[in-house]
């Protein structure tokens, strides 16, 4: 289990690429299947772990995020990546 927030503290200064390389920005610890996974985003321990957020994709395509959209911010759909630029 990741705990929250403890992957972006280091990650907003830098973080080393699988090829050692340092990219400024924000990365995550971890990867996910491109196949399909779940995700959650829970509390913390004194807060009883509660669920903040979830969600499950299936098999995502080359090129292929699994984003919510401005316009819909409640929902997760498959478009273009955008990093470092708000979800089209």
């Amino acid at each position: 289990m990741i705990r929250p927030f403890a992957f972006l503290r280091a990650a907003i200064l830098a973080t080393d690429d699988e090829d050692n390389t340092v990219t400024p920005g924000l990365h995550a610890s971890f990867k996910l299947d491109k196949e399909g996974e779940s995700l959650a985003l829970v509390d913390t321990d004194a807060n009883l772990n509660l669920l903040l957020d979830s969600t499950t994709f299936g098999p995502l395509g080359a090129d292929k995020a699994w984003a919510r959209p401005a316009a819909s911010p409640t929902l997760f759909q498959i478009q273009a990546p955008s990093p470092g630029a708000a979800n089209p």
